[in-house]
């Protein structure tokens, strides 16, 4: 094959003719070509890209628990269609599947997003035609929210787009060696910008964990769609043949999606509801007097958030009166155990906060006890504590 030909057929030639005098017929076959300017616009990519701006603020406008300033929080992103394995698996609930590559976590989770795919989009859709940038997009999410719903702990819930745009990205880089396309080694360098750092764990401001088994999902859907596009893009052609049947199979996971999400608006309060249970974000206290002045009422108000009981403990051992700070911590431990929206770091803390209290009280085989599962963890703060008391020194 020479050299140029990456992942395509070339057309069948003969041996070189003697040369002769040649007879051009009136209508000579030519391969595909490129749209006009108007066909050449990235229609798609604006499409997408409107589609999840939508979609991220109808969640901040129903959004019943928020993590962050435009963070929605569990129960809403619950709500709104996150992928979560008990509820796909085992209450079949799969339209999650296409629900869930349209929606975000942040604004910076969206906004990232965003200049990923307008970048990519302008670039690849413009080359391969609208039906192959919907199949690669659309597939590509699904491919994400599939493995991430299989190699994902069972208690993670998933959303974003990632895994489109990983699949679009790795488009774009394979694209690039075609010989028609324009600026390739442009188109290679933003992918390979693009896409190898997302594929590097990282944790949001928000304190969200990157999702990157999606990414790879989004990579290896990518790679099969990719394949078949380019083994079917001759080199006569400056766009890649059967788009049409692209078109038709991007169109199928979009009516199927624009189908789901009526599901999601009539289980939105079913899974939304337990986040008007927590404390608002902008009422959270941020520092040792706000927790004072204001834990009381934070516990009264929202009896079943464990940040509120916390506070409260903390509150009160700041008095110095471990024996009325004990029951509010161990209520916060048993409500945080029971709420799939606090991560284990949390649990770690109230714990260590507790055992501390504990040996206040002269408790201390019972503060170990407590402690156990703080010297064995992850939280680097909730070690910490416990290590000023030497809870661990039996321990790990």
């Amino acid at each position: 094959m020479p050299a140029g030909t990456f992942g395509r057929r070339e057309g069948a030639t003969g041996p070189k003719q003697a040369s002769s005098p040649a007879v051009v017929p009136a209508a000579a076959p030519v391969g595909l070509r490129r749209p006009g300017w108007l066909g050449r616009l990235p229609w798609c990519t604006i499409l997408f890209a409107a589609w999840l701006c939508f979609e991220f603020l109808r969640e901040i406008r129903l959004a019943t628990d928020m993590v962050g300033r435009a963070a929605p929080g569990h129960f809403t992103l619950l709500g709104a269609g996150a992928t979560d394995r008990a509820l796909v698996l085992g209450q079949g609930e799969w339209w999650r599947l296409f629900t869930a590559p349209f929606l975000h976590g942040s604004a910076s989770h969206l906004i990232g997003n965003l200049i990923a795919l307008l970048l990519a989009g302008l670039l690849l859709e413009s080359a391969v035609g609208a039906g192959w940038f919907a199949a690669i997009y659309l597939a590509g999410g699904m491919g994400g929210t599939l493995f991430s719903l299989f190699a994902d702990p069972a208690d993670m819930i998933s959303v974003g787009a990632s895994g489109a745009i990983i699949a679009v990205l790795g488009a774009m880089f394979a694209a690039s060696f075609h010989d028609d396309v324009r600026w390739p080694r442009l188109r290679r360098w933003l992918a390979g910008a693009l896409l190898f750092p997302a594929l590097v764990p990282a944790v949001t401001r928000e304190g969200a964990t990157v999702d990157v088994n999606a990414h790879i999902g989004g990579a290896l859907m990518g790679v099969a769609l990719v394949f078949a596009m380019m083994a079917s893009w001759r080199e006569s052609d400056e766009v890649p043949s059967h788009g049409g049947i692209a078109a038709a199979l991007g169109g199928v996971i979009f009516l199927i999606t624009v189908s789901c999400f009526p599901i999601v608006n009539g289980n939105f309060d079913r899974y939304a509801k337990p986040g008007r249970e927590l404390v608002p974000f902008d009422r959270l206290p941020q520092t040792p007097e706000m927790i004072a002045a204001n834990s009381y009422d934070l516990a009264q108000q929202y009896p079943r958030d464990p940040r509120a009981q916390y506070f409260r403990g903390l509150a009160l051992l700041q008095e110095k009166d471990a024996s009325a700070a004990e029951p509010y911590l161990r209520a916060a431990l048993r409500l945080n155990q029971d709420n799939p929206a606090f991560r284990r770091s949390f649990s770690e803390r109230i714990r260590a906060i507790l055992a501390l209290d504990l040996t206040v009280l002269h408790r201390d085989a019972e503060a170990r006890s407590i402690a156990a599962p703080v010297c064995g963890g992850r939280d680097a703060q909730a070690l910490a504590w416990v290590n000023q008391i030497s809870l661990c020194a039996h321990g790990s």
